[in-house]
């Protein structure tokens, strides 16, 4: 798979001959840290992601909380607190990597402040969504009921009491397309009346990678270099951009023949490199999913 997505990620940077900006640095930068993370090989990550965090007006929580496990190690209590706080405040789903990674937090904090740190993970700890920004979260939560209705009773029902039935089972298939092609034109609407895609909580970040997971093909057609625009901007992934472009662009017979990376030239990994996309496939989970895949 890694290898699959290296060669498409070629194709797409060719295309797309744009001067790098600021967050393809920071990515590149914070993918590379991770990796170092996992390998011990924790002081030159710490640089790292100092480096990045510095380059962009928005960083990522998942990298404050992967600098918070750098200065852990390094001793720095202040700092560890610090950007514990930082990642926690810029994601919900940091409450449940904190409590996970206990083992590299507990030594360094004094008795109480790991309490407070526990008590604080029970409860949300991002700020609570202006009046605003709740009706932008009940306009996701239209865009995602739309196909749910067909999704559940596809899987609930046709496929356990009518297994062989293809044809109700395609039917309902293509209401689930028709569904996602309208809750996309639903965000096209959201998006446009912003300027761009909902950033202004951090819970947004999320969601814009959720609600996106299920929209159609054609969506990305049509808005290819509106997302392209997106993810130099720090809101959208690039990895999800990738698998909309794999889709749309590629004969999946032709893609899935490359099995391994010797398989790719240096020229096609420097490429992958200098856009800042990871194939590592536990990295792009944890930075992207914001995820613990390594349990």
């Amino acid at each position: 798979m890694k290898a699959l997505q290296l060669l498409l990620f070629c194709c797409l940077f060719q295309q797309h001959s744009v001067k790098a900006q600021n967050y393809v640095e920071y990515h590149k930068l914070c993918n590379e840290a991770e990796v170092l993370i996992r390998n011990g090989e924790l002081l030159i990550a710490q640089g790292m992601l100092i480096q990045a965090i510095e380059m962009v007006p928005k960083p990522k929580a998942i990298d404050y909380f992967n600098l918070a496990k750098c200065y852990s190690q390094a001793n720095q209590h202040d700092s560890t607190l610090k950007y514990i706080d930082l990642a926690l405040t810029n994601s919900e789903n940091m409450r449940s990597l904190v409590r996970k990674h206990y083992l590299w937090f507990d030594p360094i904090l004094t008795p109480d402040e790991w309490t407070d740190i526990q008590e604080r993970i029970k409860h949300p700890t991002t700020r609570p969504l202006t009046a605003e920004e709740e009706k932008i979260m009940l306009v996701y939560d239209r865009i995602n009921e739309l196909p749910n209705h067909y999704n559940k009773f596809l899987y609930d029902s046709i496929y356990s009491k009518f297994p062989v039935d293809t044809v109700l089972r395609n039917n309902y298939i293509d209401s689930m397309l028709v569904a996602e092609m309208k809750g996309s034109e639903i965000f096209d609407s959201l998006c446009q009346a912003i300027g761009h895609f909902p950033d202004s909580h951090p819970s947004f970040e999320y969601r814009n990678y959720f609600t996106t997971r299920n929209f159609p093909i054609e969506w990305f057609e049509k808005n290819e270099a509106f997302l392209f625009s997106e993810l130099q901007n720090g809101r959208f992934q690039p990895g999800r951009f990738i698998e909309f472009y794999l889709v749309g662009k590629y004969d999946p017979k032709q893609v899935f023949a490359i099995k391994n990376p010797s398989d790719l030239t240096d020229e096609m990994l420097e490429m992958m490199r200098e856009f800042g996309v990871t194939f590592d496939m536990n990295t792009r989970w944890l930075r992207e999913n914001q995820s613990w895949p390594y349990d």
